[in-house]
């Protein structure tokens, strides 16, 4: 029999090194990104703008941009669109962006499809930027989007909207991506873990984690809702002095709705958003009888909505772009 000590170091040793399989296996399964998109921004109120006419690697997808610093191909001039056709611009934040989807899986690009579907020719312009809270979103339709001359602007609203503004500061194009920053101890194996455990929990009806409705509430009550309504006010404002029909639209956190612990700051957005007069549609609806947690852009690692969810968001938010 081997001594103690050293069955203990073979013991340790195989736990260590089964932690480090374990750290590799999970860094393989993540999404690849070549470098960053962001750019540093050129005016107050925006943590940071996407590059133009780019092409790289993010998320797990490809991205490319248009000159003018949005997501997908240049959209066409107002003057030489076809006439009858609707030009939509939708700002807001990764959601709009599609993080962790192929751009044919984009809410843009599926909204333009379910629009043609019902008689309605549409071009829909993708200019959300990841990472923008209403606030930025309110900078970023004033300075970048209403110069495009849309017909109408949807604002793509998600309950980290009420979250303060970041700061990326400086940023150095040729910046790698640090992935596994936001995760426990830098440890995608660990993330991976945490997201399996707080499923299971959630099954066995014990919530865990910090993040719970009741923060979300006193969020909601305080700052975050006041950064939310200035946001509203301000792209209520730039849209009336263009004679441009303004709609928010509230895509819910993809979990089960009984896991939505965003649902309190869903709810007063649309109640402040309808309050002041701006139409609302309440993605929510679109995915009645659809379990939402199984449309993760990643299964893990990226709670963003994949092209199904996005399908069905449009299916719904063309039925009422139609009706106003």
């Amino acid at each position: 029999m081997l001594p103690k000590p050293l069955l203990f170091l073979l013991v340790l040793g195989g736990g260590a090194l089964s932690l480090v399989l374990g750290e590799a296996w999970a860094r393989s399964t993540m999404p690849a990104s070549s470098h960053t998109p962001y750019r540093t921004a050129p005016i107050d109120g925006l943590p940071s703008v996407l590059g133009k006419n780019i092409e790289l690697v993010w998320q797990g997808a490809d991205v490319e941009t248009n000159r003018f610093g949005f997501r997908g191909p240049d959209p066409t001039s107002a003057v030489d669109m076809p006439e009858g056709t609707l030009r939509i611009a939708i700002v807001g934040d990764s959601f709009v962006f599609g993080s962790g989807v192929q751009w044919e899986d984009t809410l843009g690009v599926k909204l333009e499809a379910a629009l043609r579907a019902l008689g309605q020719p549409a071009e829909v312009m993708n200019c959300g930027v990841p990472g923008y809270n209403t606030r930025n979103a309110a900078v970023n339709l004033a300075a970048y989007v209403m110069p495009l001359e849309p017909d109408l602007v949807v604002f793509l609203g998600f309950a980290n909207d009420a979250e303060p503004d970041q700061d990326y500061g400086e940023i150095d194009p040729e910046r790698m991506p640090d992935q596994v920053s936001p995760f426990p101890l830098r440890s995608a194996f660990l993330q991976r873990t945490l997201v399996v455990t707080r499923d299971i929990a959630a099954d066995l009806g014990v919530h865990l984690g910090r993040n719970t409705a009741d923060v979300q509430r006193a969020l909601y009550a305080g700052a975050g809702g006041e950064r939310v309504r200035d946001g509203f006010a301000k792209m209520q404002a730039t849209c009336s002095a263009a004679g441009v029909p303004l709609v928010v639209a509230i895509y819910p956190f993809m979990n089960r709705p009984e896991r939505n612990a965003y649902l309190p700051v869903e709810q007063g957005m649309a109640r402040d958003a309808e309050a002041m007069g701006i139409p609302v549609v309440r993605i929510e609806r679109a995915f009645e009888g659809f379990n939402r947690r199984d449309h993760w852009a990643h299964p893990i690692y990226d709670s963003h909505p994949d092209g199904e969810a996005n399908a069905l968001a449009a299916a719904l938010l063309a039925k009422r772009i139609l009706e106003l």
